[in-house]
């Protein structure tokens, strides 16, 4: 397939093990430019130089998720904002099919349990037992990373069902980073 590059962003896709590691070569030390949204019409720019590059193994996904814990006004504490149409802006998601997104209120203290995260995991038709508990699992550590570090909110776009059935991460930060 070649390499798939968006270079801006700081993403490269590589089959190769061998022609990744020569097109980090000519990366490192270059300007790196994020954009970040950090509310319906706030955007902030950066530009930051590359000093470090990761390798990792290429996972195709099947299906991609979008997953948010932030502080809700309204309930007065945290929620998890899941949707099973992820890999998008959200909000564009909210204003053409609201339903698609789901909201659950998460107690302070005691975090999100086991069988929240399992319900909420078969309500975005994850599929098996195996991947459920995996998406389960990055819903409670999610959890525990944003009340750590007393974030207002974090995401994951997207997180992704891997055509072999497993479920990851692949782009996980709190707005502005």
């Amino acid at each position: 397939m070649g390499v798939q590059s968006t270079a801006s962003k700081g993403v490269c896709k590589q089959n190769d093990w061998f022609k990744a590691d020569n097109k980090t070569d000519g990366s490192l030390g270059t300007n790196l430019q994020r954009c970040a949204s950090l509310s319906r019409s706030t955007f902030m720019h950066r530009n930051d130089i590359l000093s470090q590059v990761m390798l990792a193994e290429r996972r195709d996904p099947s299906h991609e998720y979008y997953v948010a814990i932030l502080n809700d006004r309204a309930s007065q504490g945290p929620v998890l904002v899941v949707s099973s149409q992820g890999g998008m802006n959200i909000e564009e998601v909210a204003a053409k099919d609201p339903d698609a997104i789901i909201t659950t209120p998460i107690d302070f203290e005691k975090g999100l349990s086991k069988s929240t995260a399992l319900e909420l995991a078969q309500k975005l038709g994850i599929k098996g037992k195996a991947s459920q508990d995996e998406a389960a699992g990055i819903f409670i550590q999610l959890y525990k990373i944003f009340k750590d570090k007393d974030a207002t909110q974090i995401e994951i776009n997207p997180m992704a069902e891997t055509v072999d059935g497993h479920v990851l991460w692949y782009v996980c930060f709190p707005p502005g980073l």
